[in-house]
């Protein structure tokens, strides 16, 4: 090696990386082929991440001496930094053909591997640079983040645990073992694994993000923004950071950051449908249609087949009155996914297909989750409702004694059970939305709540009950045969049924464009009849007002005679 070479690599191992490229390249002018220089070159721009520049060295070097197995891996590394995982692969393969006792070279090929989901392959090169050196903590590290993918996270917390005895300061080693230890719902365990990663790297925006997660799982916000926050301090780039620090803030309702973290998260992520599509779903929310419209759109052309997107589509279109719009983009939701039964549903109010015997239970839950906090503020003061008291004041006239027991189907936030305070001794609230069992829990005034399908409840209720209620629930069911047959087993006889419908043109039930079902009057009183009930009341009323329109129906009592169905025939043989 000649003396300015000699300078330059002490130079370069003191990292004094610019003097040190300098006389390589000064080298390199004198001799264009020099192999010591264009290897030694192409390490100093791998160091500064110039990984082009290292490749274009690389691959000069090995023109000259092609069988350089330690060029060769370099190769490979630089390969693998620009994503290139297969051609790594093929590199640092050709470095092991040469050199079999290369642990580094295995270790790389197992990260190459591993990049490209052949986890099984990795963990075996990982196993091979392990049993060449013993104590390689960074092939145990590796070692562990495989076994953690593959689900094998006692094994993996154990490797990681290895390569921390060899390597303390090892950051990765603890951030792989954090992995394996929040797969096996080790919570404490993992966050202190994340926190010991981020100590011994203030920088590491992986271990703040996976921290982040931990807390928004436990619904502990504040620290998940923080921690997101940190991440993208120390990768202001991270798109995935910045999208779901758009989604904490969705859930929390801040829409203006939440609009701003998804589009941090498109500026560094042209192509991210996601993104495009909670940014409408926040628009719809604002009542912002042309850009909720134009951001599905977005999401649409960035992922053709986002049924999903095409669905929220139709949606906005439908609720701006563009029908047709609407019709054509809820048939492509459909095309593309034919579960979507709440873009079914939507299609069938709209005349178009089948009419489903009720609302999706997934459209109920997201309306009224979504609703839930301002519910009893917009039905009692901007829609008018007054179905509770009015069904309170019906049933006042004909039973003014307190009884043991009150059913409230579709409970909601309890203005039913407002309403109806002090009726009854024990008082079981049922609905779909958690939600709104929250709220209604707050006011204390339920004996029981119970998060459940109305239906499905009283199929499976053991207890009977002396009054059962349902203001503005039936809306979302459309043949009321089931439920009217599972009532009567459940209601004391002499019990009352109270309940409000909305009117309805035809002969039994219909669903209507405002996506609710309406029942006649003959249909009621036909069910009453054949399920032992009979009709004690019925009073046309206004039961709110939807988008500024009287919307009218009819609040109903029955009473249980007892009378019900019974079996003929032949008794059984004994």
């Amino acid at each position: 090696m000649t003396l300015q070479l000699q300078q330059a690599v002490s130079l370069h191992g003191s990292g004094e990386l610019r003097q040190a490229s300098e006389i390589y390249q000064d080298v390199l002018r004198q001799d264009p082929r020099h192999f010591d220089a264009l290897q030694l070159l192409g390490l100093v721009y791998a160091q500064v991440q110039q990984w082009e520049k290292a490749l274009a060295l690389f691959d000069l070097a090995l023109q000259v001496n092609a069988k350089s197995p330690n060029v060769l891996n370099n190769q490979g590394i630089v390969l693998k930094a620009l994503k290139r995982f297969k051609e790594a692969e093929v590199s640092f393969s050709a470095a092991l053909e040469i050199k079999h006792d290369y642990p580094e070279a295995y270790n790389n090929l197992g990260i190459a591997l591993q990049e490209q989901g052949r986890e099984v392959e990795a963990l075996a090169k990982y196993e091979a640079a392990i049993s060449l050196n013993a104590n390689y903590a960074q092939a145990y590290s590796n070692r562990g983040n495989a076994l953690s993918r593959m689900h094998r996270y006692d094994e993996a917390v154990a490797s990681c645990i290895k390569a921390i005895e060899l390597q303390s300061n090892n950051p990765e080693a603890y951030f792989n073992k954090g992995v394996a230890q929040k797969g096996l719902n080790q919570w404490q365990e993992a966050l202190s694994s994340y926190d010991k990663a981020t100590e011994l790297n203030a920088s590491f925006a992986q271990a703040y993000f996976n921290k982040a997660i931990i807390f928004n799982e436990r619904k502990q916000f504040e620290k998940a923004i923080f921690n997101y926050k940190k991440a993208i301090e120390a990768s202001p780039s991270y798109s995935q950071a910045h999208y779901n620090l758009g989604l904490i803030f969705t859930e929390m309702k801040d829409w203006q950051s939440a609009l701003f973290s998804f589009g941090k998260a498109l500026e560094f992520k042209k192509e991210f449908p996601e993104a495009y599509l909670n940014c409408g779903n926040i628009f719809k929310e604002l009542k912002q249609f042309d850009e909720a419209a134009l951001s599905y759109s977005r999401a649409i052309e960035t992922r053709p087949d986002y049924s999903e997107a095409y669905g929220n589509r139709g949606s906005v279109r439908h609720e701006a009155g563009f029908i047709k719009e609407a019709i054509d983009d809820y048939k492509k939701a459909l095309a593309l996914n034919p579960a979507l039964s709440k873009v079914r549903f939507l299609l069938a109010a709209l005349g178009v297909g089948g009419v489903p015997e009720a609302m999706p239970a997934e459209s109920v839950v997201e309306l009224f989750d979504n609703y839930a906090s301002k519910f009893d503020a917009d039905l009692t003061e901007l829609l008018a409702y007054q179905a509770p008291q009015i069904l309170f004041n019906q049933y006042r006239k004909f039973q003014a004694a307190q009884i043991p027991s009150l059913l409230d189907l579709g409970c909601g936030t309890g203005l039913c059970g407002e309403a109806f305070k002090g009726v009854a001794q024990w008082v079981v609230g049922v609905d779909l939305s958690e939600k709104m069992l929250d709220q209604a829990r707050a006011k204390a005034i339920y004996s029981q709540l119970i998060c459940a399908d109305i239906l499905t409840h009283v199929s499976n209720e053991m207890e009977s009950y002396d009054l059962i209620v349902g203001a503005d629930v039936l809306i979302y069911m459309g043949p009321l045969d089931a439920l009217f047959g599972q009532l009567k087993k459940v209601l004391r006889t002499g019990g009352y049924f109270s309940f409000t419908v909305e009117s309805c043109m035809s002969s039994n039930f219909e669903l209507k464009t405002t996506q609710r079902y309406g029942h006649s009057k003959s249909y009621i009183h036909a069910l009453a009849s054949s399920n032992g009930f009979s009709v004690v009341d019925v009073q046309d009323i206004k039961l709110r007002k939807e988008k500024g329109e009287d919307i009218f129906g009819s609040a109903v009592l029955l009473q249980s005679t007892g009378a019900h169905d019974t079996l003929h025939g032949a008794p059984p043989p004994i």
